[in-house]
C-alpha cells in the first residue's frame, strides 16, 4: 500500500512491454525480419521470378508472430499490476499493434544500412532506463487514474493499427524487392541459433551471433598500432567496446535494477510486505 510501491507498480507493465519490445525488434533485425531457409535461398530466391509471392506472406506472418509474442506478456503484467479490464485491453492491443508495427519497419531497413526503424529498440532500451531511473529517485509519473488519459491511449491505439496497416502494405510492395543477400543470411544463423540453444551453450550461441554480425558488417575501420607499455594489456578491449559501444550502456542500465528494487522496499524480506 506504499505510495512508492503503488507508483512503481503502475510502471511496471510499461518497462516490461518495452524491455520485451527491444528484445523482440533486436531478434528481428538480427533475422532480417525476413528470412528464408538455406535451401530456398539456393535455388528458388536467384531465379528471375517474382519474389513477392513468397516474401509477401512472410511479412504478414513475422507481423502476426510479433504480436502474438507480445500480447500475451503485456496481458500478464497488467493483471500482475492490478489494472482495471479497460487498461489491460488498452496495453494488450497497443502493445501487439507496436510489436507489428516494429517489425513492419524493420522490413523497410532490411535492405539498407541506415534507416530510423533500425533505432527502435535502442529507443525502447533506453525508455526502460528512464523508468528504471524513476524508480529509483523515486519521480515516478503518473500513468493512469482519469478518463482524459484513457481517452488518450485509446486514441493512440487507434492511431497505431492504421499505421501498422499503412506500414504492412508499404512492406508487402517492398519485399519483392528484397535481394539474396538480405535474405539468406537471416535462415542461414537459425540452424546455428538452434544447435547452441539444444546443447544450452552459451558460449557457442555467443560465437554464433558475433560471426553473424561480423558477415553483416562485411569490413571494419582498422584500428591504429598497439600503444607500448601496460595499455597495450587492455587496447583490443578498448577498440571493441568502440565499435560496440552499446554494451557499455547496457552495463550501466543493469546498474538501475538494484536501485529500483530498493526504492520499493526490496531491500530484505521483511521490507516486501509494503507492496
Amino acid at each position: 500500500t506504499g505510495s512508492d510501491c503503488a507508483s512503481a507498480r503502475e510502471l511496471l507493465p510499461w518497462l516490461v512491454v518495452g524491455a520485451t519490445l527491444a528484445a523482440l525488434w533486436a531478434v528481428a533485425r538480427m533475422l532480417g525480419p525476413i528470412a528464408v531457409s538455406p535451401g530456398i535461398a539456393s535455388w528458388l530466391v536467384p531465379t528471375p521470378v517474382d519474389r513477392g509471392e513468397l516474401l509477401r506472406r512472410r511479412v504478414w506472418g513475422m507481423a502476426a508472430l510479433s504480436s502474438v509474442v507480445v500480447a500475451p506478456v503485456a496481458a500478464a503484467a497488467a493483471t500482475l499490476a492490478g489494472f482495471g479490464v479497460q487498461s489491460l485491453l488498452l496495453l494488450t492491443i497497443g502493445s501487439a499493434g507496436l510489436a507489428a508495427f516494429g517489425t513492419g519497419s524493420l522490413v523497410h531497413a532490411q535492405s539498407r544500412r541506415r534507416h530510423p526503424a533500425l533505432l527502435l529498440g535502442p529507443l525502447c532500451l533506453l525508455a526502460v532506463g528512464v523508468g528504471l531511473a524513476a524508480i529509483a529517485s523515486e519521480h515516478v509519473p503518473e500513468m493512469s487514474g482519469s478518463s482524459r488519459l484513457d481517452a488518450f491511449w485509446l486514441g493512440t491505439a487507434a492511431l497505431l493499427w492504421l499505421g501498422l496497416l499503412a506500414v504492412l502494405l508499404r512492406a508487402s510492395s517492398l519485399a519483392g524487392r528484397l535481394r539474396r543477400r538480405d535474405v539468406a543470411p537471416g535462415g542461414a544463423l537459425v540452424p546455428g541459433l538452434g544447435g547452441a540453444l539444444a546443447s544450452l551453450d552459451l558460449a557457442l550461441l555467443f560465437d554464433v551471433v558475433l560471426a553473424h554480425g561480423s558477415r553483416a558488417a562485411a569490413c571494419c575501420a582498422p584500428a591504429a598500432v598497439d600503444p607500448p607499455g601496460v595499455l597495450a594489456l587492455v587496447w583490443r578491449d578498448v577498440i571493441r567496446l568502440r565499435r560496440h559501444p552499446g554494451k557499455v550502456a547496457l552495463l550501466f542500465g543493469s546498474l538501475l535494477v538494484p536501485y529500483a528494487v530498493a526504492a520499493v522496499g526490496g531491500e530484505s524480506p521483511l521490507s516486501w510486505s509494503r507492496c
